[in-house]
């Protein structure tokens, strides 16, 4: 696995492992980087604060070489934008692309993959399944017991070279028993429809971004 996909995979999953817990509104970015817009701490890039429900979260933090930032909230809609150094340019397209295979479980079972190019460039993207991804937890009674697991997360996902960075920015929307449209929840029960949402919420994510 090349370098560049490693840190993909390290960086994404220190992520969600943070993002299960109570849904108080939790916020750990310096209000100087935040308001309708985040700013990252390197200047790098800014990005449009997505729309978020009851519970938001927005967390910023930096597993070297990865800096990251993730905005969740209750109604189980997760984004994500990962950075990644890249100034040794070790990191190509060409091997990122090669790396990423369907059926892999990089980042999150790949189940669709293709380049396309926009206004940053060759981007590949992704449809993933990640097991156990969401923000959410569901309960459920088995035997007679309650039975607590972490949601399923289809994701859209969106990876990129630009200057000196590595960036893999994602929009997930949580897969659920039946669909969840009331103010609190969005989450949706059929996969086709859910990865329709995750990929109109990534465009406008990625809409809302600004590279320096």
């Amino acid at each position: 696995m090349m370098i560049g996909s490693k840190g993909l995979a390290v960086g994404l999953a220190g992520l969600l492992a943070g993002c299960v817990g109570s849904w108080i509104p939790q916020i750990n970015v310096p209000s100087s980087r935040l308001g309708s817009s985040y700013a990252s701490p390197d200047g790098a890039y800014t990005v449009k604060v997505p729309y978020l429900h009851t519970g938001p979260r927005i967390q910023e933090g930096t597993e070297p070489p990865n800096q990251f930032v993730l905005f969740a909230d209750y109604s189980g809609s997760l984004y994500q934008i990962l950075s990644r150094d890249n100034q040794t340019g070790e990191v190509t397209f060409e091997q990122l692309e090669s790396d990423v295979r369907i059926g892999a479980s990089l980042v999150g079972r790949i189940w669709e993959k293709e380049i396309v190019t926009t206004i940053r460039g060759q981007e590949l993207r992704l449809l993933t399944l990640r097991e156990g991804g969401s923000p959410l937890v569901s309960q459920s009674r088995v035997d007679g017991k309650t039975v607590v697991r972490k949601s399923d997360l289809v994701e859209a996902v969106s990876i990129f070279i630009h200057g000196d960075r590595v960036y893999t920015v994602s929009a997930g929307v949580t897969l659920c028993a039946t669909d969840e449209t009331g103010p609190a929840f969005a989450c949706v029960a059929e996969v086709a429809a859910a990865s329709a949402r995750a990929m109109e919420n990534l465009e406008t994510f990625l809409s809302g971004l600004s590279l320096n």
